[in-house]
């Protein structure tokens, strides 16, 4: 699991900076959140599966939990990513969040998705897609070179 969260936290990293990455990893349901997201979503949560999909990581943490901060704890600072103002309770904005996640779980899908539970519970007309996080996995993000350098660091000996 501890992997897993290495990952999680790596795809965080493309919305939000490492203070509030790791006020939203000590949560009491962040977990859960990851977990249910991604098996909602037809997708496998496992290591591998969540360092391909950091897109996906980073665009469902933005939907549910850092739109869903009040405006006056959380900023958007000049490299455009989420980070929070010192000394604001953060830690209980976070677990309101992640507990409108959990009652939008409990409420009844009526034969609907995830999505169109959130969009109805948070009273949006566009229900969100994120077909296109998930298609996307990390190898096509990255250049030739880079992808070169991670199968030479992640190099087994077959001997």
């Amino acid at each position: 699991m501890k992997q897993i969260k290495i990952e999680l936290m790596r795809g965080m990293y493309r919305v939000c900076e490492k203070p509030l990455i790791l006020e939203i990893m000590e949560a009491r349901e962040t977990c859960f959140f990851f977990e249910m997201t991604f098996h909602l979503n037809a997708v496998s949560f496992s290591t591998q599966v969540v360092r391909d999909k950091r897109a996906f990581v980073a665009a469902i943490i933005k939907y549910f939990i850092l739109d869903r901060l009040p405006k006056d704890i959380v900023y958007i600072d000049e490299e455009r990513k989420y980070n929070f103002k010192q000394g604001s309770n953060i830690k209980e904005a976070i677990n309101d969040a992640l507990d409108k996640f959990i009652e939008i779980l409990k409420s009844d899908f009526e034969g609907g998705t995830l999505m169109d539970a959130a969009a109805k519970f948070y009273g949006e007309k566009e229900v969100r897609d994120f077909d296109k996080e998930i298609n996307t996995d990390r190898d096509d993000e990255i250049s030739d070179f880079a992808k070169a350098i991670d199968r030479m660091l992640n190099y087994k000996d077959k001997k």
